[in-house]
């Protein structure tokens, strides 16, 4: 027995599935069997039923999970404790979507100040590219938006919610739509819209807009977009965490107008982490100090 079998056991008892554990753990679906068998055979019972629907905890195996679980969590905290005494590492890196990058100052301030010997790296990302990576374990944790289908496609991982986003239309102060306090839906028929490359945006587009809307183009460069709108050759769409900070917001070139969508599932801003292995104390620190900086604004 070893601690990676352990994890293999919860791995598979979360995913229901081998292939998908092994492909969590990094292993070979025979590996994750074998280790399993090694585990079974030296305890004395099945941890696992396999069945069509899925591979399944034993009553025995499920004590055992219980157990594992426990061990693992003891684990890591020795393997932190042997990084350092204070759980700090030298080199941190901070995960965050383009238009979120600013509620990341007062974190890189707070990191700074209690280590100020750190190295940290700021990586702009879309949502599915940090969510990647913290499932790759290349990050801790990642600052991105959050919704019901990537909740549901992604239930292995937790999603810590801060704030629930609300979509603002964008506009030219020259637009008809300019002294709207509110637009719906179909207040948006027959007009062409500019969408950035967030996988969120581009799914609300395609959910939708795309059968009243036209479209012009869609980009991850925001200075191609801002311009389109403020020219008034398009207009767009986006949350009202990013808009408000927007310098051609603020100037008045640009109008953000709440959009009512009867259809509309909530979004939110939050942190994606991995269950396993458990956060340490300076990590959940600074979740806690990201949280803060949205609870400020709300």
């Amino acid at each position: 027995m070893n601690l990676d079998h352990l994890a293999y056991i919860v791995d598979v008892s979360k995913t229901k599935s081998l292939s998908m554990s092994a492909k969590n753990q990094h292993i070979s679906v025979s590996a994750i069997s074998q280790a399993i068998n090694n585990l079974e055979e030296e305890f004395g019972f099945k941890i696992f039923t396999r069945l069509r629907q899925g591979t399944f905890p034993t009553p025995e195996g499920e004590k055992l999970i219980e157990k594992s679980l426990n061990v693992l969590a003891h684990a890591e905290k020795l393997k932190q404790l042997a990084i350092n005494s204070n759980e700090r590492q030298n080199e941190i890196t901070i995960a965050s979507v383009p238009g979120l990058m600013h509620y990341n100052v007062n974190l890189i301030k707070l990191i700074k100040t209690e280590n100020p010997k750190s190295k940290i790296k700021v990586h702009g990302k879309n949502s599915l590219d940090i969510l990647n990576d913290v499932k790759e374990k290349n990050l801790r944790f990642g600052l991105i938006w959050i919704y019901d289908e990537l909740i549901k496609k992604n239930k292995e991982m937790v999603f810590d919610i801060f704030q629930e986003v609300k979509i603002n239309v964008c506009v030219s102060k020259n637009h008809p739509f300019a002294d709207c306090k509110q637009l719906t839906i179909d207040d948006l028929t027959n007009e062409t819209l500019v969408v950035h490359d967030e996988h969120y945006l581009k799914w609300y587009y395609e959910e939708f807009l795309k059968n009243k809307t036209d479209i012009l183009f869609t980009s991850n460069n925001l200075d191609s977009i801002r311009s389109a709108v403020k020219e008034n050759v398009a207009i767009t769409i986006g949350t009202d965490f990013v808009v408000q900070n927007e310098a051609l917001i603020q100037s008045g070139e640009v109008i953000a107008i709440e959009l009512i969508n009867p259809f509309h599932r909530p979004f939110y801003v939050g942190c994606v982490r991995n269950q396993y292995p458990p956060l340490s104390s300076d990590d959940k620190k600074y979740i806690d100090e990201l949280r803060s900086e949205f609870n400020k604004k709300s």
